[in-house]
């Protein structure tokens, strides 16, 4: 029988990967930054035909799988005694067992997500996607741009507007320390020059953003510093 070239194309398509890599890097690092007990480890991974492969729908969920490796469970039903008496002098049972792996699992997951936005089933968790930010051009009202937000369930409307709006911020502090203070003019081949120059570079645009401030009397009379103070070190000039 053979196989249809519909059929062909779907199997050759992996979907979208970029919303599937997002989402398992932001549920890695939750877990990744809770405070598990002592000796427990776990493998994630995107849920698919292979362990680091997963074929979805643009629409579908994206399936990961958290398996913890510290400990297993056995069925010595077909063993001899024998067997049996050798299996328990070499494993101890764990201290450490699967619920309370899935209760510190939903524990991390609440604790980033909220409560009301991770669900519990027989066996899988789920946690649903807060819905995007939508901004609308004022000068082209056909004009969208969309954001992808990973706040709290519990964030207001007003928040995730004032964080999203902090983009232009960003890029223009990009552009200004580039054209002032070379942020982009370095040559090395090691990351320790390259954070270095960063750094330095970064910190050079803070100190004449702070000396402008002051120029242009952003912080108390103009040309006088907001603290003043005893010592001896002048204002910067």
């Amino acid at each position: 029988m053979a196989v249809p070239e519909s059929q062909l194309s779907r199997w050759s398509d992996h979907g979208p990967q970029d919303a599937s890599k997002r989402t398992h890097e932001a549920i890695r690092r939750e877990l990744d930054a809770y405070r598990w007990p002592d000796g427990v480890t776990y493998d994630f991974y995107l849920q698919g035909s292979y362990r680091n492969d997963t074929n979805v729908r643009g629409d579908s969920d994206v399936d990961v799988v958290l398996q913890m490796t510290s400990s297993f469970r056995y069925d010595a039903e077909q063993l001899s005694a024998y067997d049996r008496n050798r299996l328990s002098a070499s494993f101890h049972d764990a201290p450490y067992d699967w619920n309370d792996f899935r209760r510190d699992s939903l524990k991390a997951l609440e604790a980033r997500f909220g409560k009301n936005m991770v669900g519990q089933g027989d066996k899988c968790i789920k946690v649903t996607a807060n819905a995007p930010l939508v901004r609308r051009s004022i000068a082209d009202p056909e004009d969208l741009a969309y954001y992808a937000c990973f706040g709290a369930a519990e964030t207001p409307l007003l928040v995730l507007v004032r964080v999203a709006g902090t983009r232009w911020i960003i890029e223009d502090a990009f552009k200004e320390a580039k054209q002032e203070v070379g942020l982009d003019e370095y040559e090395v081949r090691l990351w320790v020059g390259w954070y270095r120059h960063i750094t330095l570079v970064l910190l050079a645009h803070a100190f004449l953003a702070v000396i402008r401030s002051y120029a242009a009397g952003g912080e108390g009379k103009k040309g006088i510093c907001p603290r003043e103070s005893s010592s001896r070190s002048p204002c910067p000039r």
